[in-house]
């Protein structure tokens, strides 16, 4: 009598080990799944391609651009590392534009993230670009065209406003 037992849990505890293998290799069921939990957010953003021109037209400008952690108090490379961000495009007219998160080298997306930098051609043109940049940090921040501080952040010692963003126009 006790076999005729053993044989079905031994079977019932083998389809639940590889239900649960399965789980955890192919996730749930769509209809296990809750309606509120995603792991995707689908902003309806279409892709943006670059042309080989466009790519080396704004990597020009990247290239020229250095965000840098200017805190005394901070070691290691001060050179922030830039992370693309997204790319998007204006439906109407001509511009493209290319964001970056910006971290502190070596972390990669896994570190803390100082600055975003957005670089876009100015409407209809392909010589004059638009460099944005927001900080999202304590430390004083610079950035730097061609080697020149054109933007200096202050390193912020307590909970107040201040200064966060600078744009400013790079010809190629």
């Amino acid at each position: 009598m006790k076999k005729t037992y053993i044989f079905p849990l031994i079977a019932i505890g083998f389809v639940v080990l590889v239900g649960a293998l399965g789980t955890l290799q192919y996730g749930l069921p769509k209809s296990l799944e809750g309606s509120a939990v995603s792991n995707s957010i689908d902003t309806g953003a279409k892709n943006v391609r670059f042309t080989s021109w466009e790519l080396q037209a704004w990597s020009s400008v990247k290239n020229r651009v250095v965000v840098y952690n200017a805190d005394p108090e901070f070691t290691g490379n001060r050179v922030l590392q830039w992370i693309s961000s997204r790319n998007s495009s204006s439906g109407d007219y001509y511009q493209k534009s290319m964001e970056y998160l910006c971290f502190w080298e070596g972390q990669g997306a896994n570190g803390e993230w100082e600055a975003i930098v957005s670089i876009y051609n100015s409407p209809d043109s392909t010589t004059d670009f638009v460099v944005e940049v927001s900080r999202f940090t304590w430390h004083e921040i610079q950035v730097k065209l061609d080697g020149v501080v054109v933007a200096d952040f202050p390193q912020v010692h307590n909970d107040t406003v201040s200064l966060g963003y600078y744009t400013f126009h790079v010809a190629v």
